[in-house]
């Protein structure tokens, strides 16, 4: 459950992630070859992993070492105490995380910080539904069946649109974009694509407080503000906004989480690293998707800390913002580890220059690149898609998700 009643983390900062669990691999063989790719040094003969992913069923887990504190040490392969319930990968992929294939079965038996933080990673990458908190309004949320977030750009430059909307077409743009199916609108009065020049508040403000007081009006989707500073979230939320999206996941203005606590506004946390005019100018990491997931854990817990309700943060992995072209793939590819941190689930990927540099399209060209992307945040249960065109991605997200239920059983 992900409201005011829902466990918290063991610890602090934890960021353990589910990257795989064997009963949903079809055969030994690929499950071998999963060990492998998490652990370079482990053999697909390895006796461990027979031991552990021969009997009963299995996961593959992710844990930060650095977070554990010193007299609650991770076990050793060889720890009696791990015997009948997990073992340590024999390669981790980075220094400072442990890798653990643990029996599901046997955690519950357990006691302690690590199984307790096990079983809640678990929980939550296999959590079926969420209901997101709005200022005394819920979204449901569905694993797997994401609800869509759609753009609406009042600026002059934003990177695929800029200039093409003022606050009247913004609004008969947000209407057909909810006839179309969006759960949502997000409404932006700053670019924050690589080299964007910022803009002050108040003309922020002038560019998107007009729009949101008629959308509030003639919309029944809520309505989110795209911004980093609290005086253009407080306009916002004040003009009928329900919503805050901010790309420094509450990092560049200090008093933005007090604005959305106060007024009771969902937030969205995303990750990225460095600030729009220099982001892209040397993005740098060891593990993407692990510094990644760290990040937003420890966003996350600030934002509780702060005072804003577990079940009004949704986490968002930046796609685009600070990051390689190669981390934006590995971050596509790990979305569904990342459900483990125990928020609804974001992903922004709508005509960014990593499709670009894929298909050799412009951005406008780019709504196709992202059905994929879409494709790929549903098969990795991700609850919210944030896209230019809503249409396109609400009719394959019906189309995909009637074409799996039969297969699991589902409506």
């Amino acid at each position: 459950m992900n409201g005011a009643g829902a466990p918290a983390r063991a610890r602090v900062g934890l960021a353990t992630r589910v990257l795989w669990i064997e009963g949903r691999l079809p055969a030994w063989g690929e499950v071998a070859a999963a060990a492998r790719l998490r652990a370079p040094a482990l053999a697909a003969d390895d006796g461990r992993a027979c031991f552990a992913l021969a009997r009963d069923e299995a996961a593959a887990l992710a844990v930060p070492r650095r977070d554990w504190p010193a007299g609650d040490a991770l076990p050793s392969a060889a720890d009696p105490r791990w015997r009948d319930t997990a073992f340590v990968l024999a390669a981790p992929r980075r220094a400072d995380e442990v890798h653990l294939v643990a029996r599901r079965a046997l955690l519950a038996e357990g006691g302690g910080a690590v199984e307790a933080e096990l079983r809640r990673a678990l929980a939550e990458f296999e959590r079926p539904r969420r209901t997101l908190a709005l200022r005394g309004r819920s979204l449901e949320l569905a694993r797997g069946r994401p609800r869509v977030m759609a753009v609406l750009n009042l600026t002059p430059d934003s990177f695929s649109d800029g200039g093409r909307l003022n606050a009247r077409s913004a609004v008969e743009r947000g209407e057909e974009l909810v006839a179309a199916g969006a759960a949502l609108l997000d409404l932006g009065g700053e670019s924050t694509r690589p080299g964007a020049t910022p803009v002050g508040a108040q003309e922020e403000i002038e560019r998107v407080v007009p729009a949101i007081e008629r959308l509030a009006r003639r919309v029944e989707a809520p309505l989110s503000i795209d911004t980093t500073k609290a005086e253009v979230a407080r306009a916002a939320l004040a003009a009928g906004a329900a919503m805050v999206n901010d790309v420094s996941g509450l990092l560049a203005d200090a008093a933005l989480a007090g604005v959305a606590r106060d007024a009771g506004a969902a937030v969205v946390l995303m990750h990225r690293q460095g600030t729009p005019p220099t982001m892209q100018a040397a993005p740098a990491y060891v593990d993407c998707a692990s510094e990644v997931a760290a990040a937003l854990a420890e966003r996350a817990d600030a934002a509780v800390a702060a005072g804003i309700a577990r079940d009004a943060i949704v986490v968002d992995p930046g796609l685009g913002f600070g990051k390689r072209h190669d981390d934006n793939l590995d971050l596509v590819a790990a979305l569904a580890s990342l459900r483990s941190l125990g928020f609804p689930l974001l992903l922004g990927a709508s005509r960014k220059s990593f499709l670009g540099t894929l298909t050799g399209r412009e951005p406008a060209q780019r709504d196709a690149a992202t059905l994929a992307t879409t494709a790929a945040a549903l098969a990795a249960g991700c609850e919210l898609v944030r896209v230019h065109d809503a249409a396109g991605s609400v009719d394959l997200i019906r189309v995909l998700s009637a074409l799996r239920a039969p297969a699991e059983g589902g409506p």
